[in-house]
């Protein structure tokens, strides 16, 4: 009788052994499915990416003719990207505009695929003459969407119109920032006297 439980609580103890073997090799794969999983999270986290191009036709125009505004946006992530809304500036109040600064116009950007874009073209006049004008158009301004770099949603231009004489200023002085020795970064949200002449030829705007 003795032997017979004695083998009893022999098998008793293999089935345990064997039940938590078991149960650990279950938690393992259970590990390992998880790892896979947030791999495949990690791969697709970037998502899309919204930007913008902007570009004034023409290049100069003069006062109080209509020039078209070309706005180019497109998806450059990995990942289609949201319907989103864009915001349209004109020699706005704040340079750059901030999410209260009002906008000349705004409007919407479909759906876009890998790779795709949407043109947009809005027309403007600029009534004065002189270099002092700026467009910005600002994509997805109050983050409703997802995005996967927000740095590239917003952009400027500086717009010349009409006579564009004007006199070098010191960040050019006699070579400045043609000569890619002497050339300075425009510094974010600080005022700066830029004339954005050329410094060989006042009559011309400042090609680099």
């Amino acid at each position: 009788m003795a032997m017979i439980i004695e083998r009893w609580r022999s098998d008793q103890r293999r089935s345990w052994l064997m039940l938590i073997c078991l149960l650990l090799s279950a938690s393992a794969l259970l590990g390992m499915a998880s790892m896979r999983w947030s791999g495949v999270q990690a791969a697709t986290d970037s998502g899309p990416d919204l930007t913008v191009e902007i570009q004034v036709i023409p290049a100069v125009p003069n006062p109080g003719e209509t020039a078209t505004v070309r706005m180019i946006f497109r998806n450059r992530g990995t990942a289609t990207s949201s319907p989103a809304t864009f915001y349209f500036y004109v020699n706005p109040a704040d340079r750059p505009p901030t999410p209260a600064t009002a906008p000349s116009y705004f409007s919407g950007v479909p759906s876009l695929p890998l790779g795709g874009s949407f043109q947009f073209d809005r027309d403007v006049t600029f009534g004065s003459a002189g270099c002092d004008h700026i467009v910005y158009a600002w994509v997805d301004r109050d983050n409703m969407v997802t995005d996967a770099d927000r740095s590239n949603n917003l952009v400027g231009l500086p717009v010349c119109v009409g006579d564009i004489s004007c006199v070098v200023d010191n960040y050019e002085g006699d070579v400045g920032d043609n000569n890619r020795v002497t050339a300075r970064w425009f510094m974010e949200n600080f005022t700066q006297a830029r004339t954005l002449c050329d410094a060989q030829s006042s009559a011309t705007p400042d090609r680099d």
